[in-house]
């Protein structure tokens, strides 16, 4: 039973690796360590800066309207924060998440 476990344990962390691997060319910046859970939602990532350290679980909603004309990332989430399941986070200007804030 524990060999079970920790096979099925390893495949689900080698998903989510893979998975905040391909999510990381979706946005602006990606910060070392940072981790997003499938199936969460980025919608328009080009105006998404993500500090290190961040924690985005499943189901969560990043959505922004892109880059602003000044060219700075309208949804700023800072280093050490956590996006829980099921957020849903719309930055039509300007959001920005302090360091280590829980959502």
């Amino acid at each position: 039973m524990q060999a079970f476990e920790t096979v099925f344990g390893l495949r689900g962390r080698i998903r989510r690796l893979l998975f905040s691997w391909t999510m990381r060319v979706r946005v602006a910046s990606w910060g070392r360590g940072s981790r997003i859970w499938p199936p969460a939602t980025i919608i328009q990532g080009e105006g998404i800066a993500v500090g290190d350290g961040v924690v985005i679980k499943e189901h969560a909603w990043l959505n922004t309207q892109g880059r602003r004309k000044d060219g700075k990332p309208a949804l700023v989430i800072g280093s050490g924060s956590y996006i829980g399941r099921f957020a849903h986070i719309n930055a039509w200007f300007e959001v920005i998440i302090e360091p280590n804030v829980m959502i």
